[in-house]
């Protein structure tokens, strides 16, 4: 993985690691699941990755739902839809 966006990598390719992160109640936590995947993974990573899901979540640079299939491997069903703001955590909207 590149520097730039290694949470959202992660987020988007293991669904297991996904649903953990948005079951924390603060930044902190998500930061040690993160480091249990990505071993150089830095506050100052999480924080600029943030800030690239943020622009997702409200629009700017959003996925269109072809480049959406293409980011979760074309799955065909999906029984969890992580993508909505609804189900992100407070810590990581504000």
């Amino acid at each position: 993985m590149e520097n730039e966006n290694k949470l959202l990598e992660l987020m988007s390719t293991d669904q297991e690691t996904l649903r953990k992160i948005l079951a924390t109640k603060s930044k902190e936590d998500a930061l040690a699941i993160a480091r249990e995947h990505i071993l150089d993974y830095t506050a100052e990573n999480f924080e600029q990755d943030l800030k690239g899901i943020k622009k997702i979540i409200y629009g700017e640079d959003a996925l269109n739902m072809e480049e959406l299939d293409t980011v979760v491997g074309g799955a065909p069903e999906i029984t969890y839809n992580p993508y909505l703001p609804d189900n992100f955590p407070k810590w990581m909207l504000n």
